[in-house]
């Protein structure tokens, strides 16, 4: 038996992208390797039906920082209880590692999850950049393995930090098993009526951001003509980019054509289901987990062709240039005119969709872990 910890931030704070890696891989890992000790550190929780499981298993070792200087710990502090419970292998799901842990007899492993502070540095400000790329940098230099969430990761990993490419792992994530659990029409029946959802429309899930250009997706449905166009839904919140999408569906007269609706995670699967075409017109991703949710949910998949994209998009998705507006619309209606080209999709993506199985994914990572812990020191 091995003692196991986890940076469990984002596993008990974030709901999206980093959370659901986090609780995933995590409860994966519990589920199939219950012999290990699993210890989650975290300055502070969330309640809700997503982390009880964590904070409600006695399998797992909760170690909470109820101080005011969270960040602080979390970066510093939480390596005093790392040495006093004497874990084994420490690893941090997103991107840092606590200063000083390498003073420890404890193997370390990262996951990087994309470096688009490095990719498209135009998006953030200046300070975040810094901050974000010297803890990025660092935790990539001192960690024993190095885990890539796609080989697009992998190879800016490789590019912008100088580490040995035989650390760099990719490994990819999976998505919650209530996307693989078959399908339920009755609760589809209730949730379409709940959210008064069209019977054929577009779904977008994602967070509401420049670099997952939802604009131009709703520009390009601008496009088609209102007799051959089909609703859009949204599932997905933001800020300042939210607003000015917002403001655009305002101006052109969209608001019929445009629905924003806030499904509970459990609602998500029949939501996927029930739409013609899933699109997500990202500019870049670490590794697009809305898409494999989609696949599993035997819905057609609309995406771009660049970063990660095709890697989780695969053989039975349609691709589009996201800056191409006219393209986008053109792919839409041919997709959503087309019943027997998106059962084409579908049954293309059912084979491929098999190497991001629950069990296969925590298998990898946990066969990482033992190459690390049991090498000859």
């Amino acid at each position: 038996m091995f003692k196991i910890g986890f940076d469990a931030k984002r596993l008990y704070q974030n709901f999206t992208g980093l959370g659901n890696y986090s609780r995933s891989l995590v409860s994966g890992l519990n589920s199939l390797f219950p012999d290990h000790e699993y210890h989650l550190y975290s300055p502070g929780i969330k309640k809700n039906p997503a982390t009880l499981p964590f904070l409600e298993n006695p399998d797992f070792k909760n170690h909470i920082y109820k101080g005011v200087l969270g960040s602080w710990w979390r970066t510093y502090g939480v390596v005093k209880e790392i040495a006093s419970d004497k874990l084994d292998l420490y690893h941090g799901l997103s991107h840092e590692l606590p200063e000083g842990l390498e003073r420890l007899k404890v193997k370390k492993v990262v996951t990087m999850h994309d470096l688009v502070i490095k990719t498209h540095p135009d998006l953030f400000p200046w300070m975040d950049r810094k901050i974000y790329d010297k803890k990025f940098q660092s935790a990539c230099e001192r960690a024993d393995s190095i885990v890539a969430i796609s080989e697009s990761t992998r190879q800016d990993v490789l590019k912008f930090y100088e580490v040995a490419p035989a650390k760099v792992h990719t490994i990819y994530q999976t998505c919650d098993p209530i996307f693989w659990a078959a399908e339920d029409q009755e609760n589809r029946i209730s949730i379409v009526k709940k959210y008064n959802l069209p019977e054929s429309y577009l779904l977008y899930v994602g967070s509401v951001i420049e670099r997952k250009n939802l604009l131009n997706l709703v520009k390009a449905l601008e496009l088609i003509p209102a007799g051959k166009r089909i609703p859009l839904v949204v599932v997905g919140e933001g800020k300042k980019y939210f607003e000015k999408v917002k403001k655009y569906i305002k101006g052109k007269d969209l608001e019929k054509w445009v629905l924003f609706i806030k499904p509970s995670f459990e609602e998500l699967p029949e939501i996927y289901r029930a739409a013609t075409l899933f699109i997500y017109p990202s500019i870049y991703e670490g590794f697009g987990i809305p898409l494999l949710e989609a696949h599993c949910c035997e819905t057609p998949v609309m995406t771009t062709n660049l970063s990660s994209l095709p890697e989780a998009g695969g053989p039975g998705a349609s691709y589009i240039d996201p800056y191409n507006i006219e393209e986008i619309a053109f792919k839409i209606l041919k997709v959503i005119e087309n019943e027997d080209l998106q059962q084409r999709m579908v049954s293309d993506s059912k084979a491929y969709i098999e190497r991001f199985k629950p069990e296969g994914v925590t298998t990898q990572m946990m066969d990482l872990y033992l190459s690390l812990l049991n090498a000859p020191e």
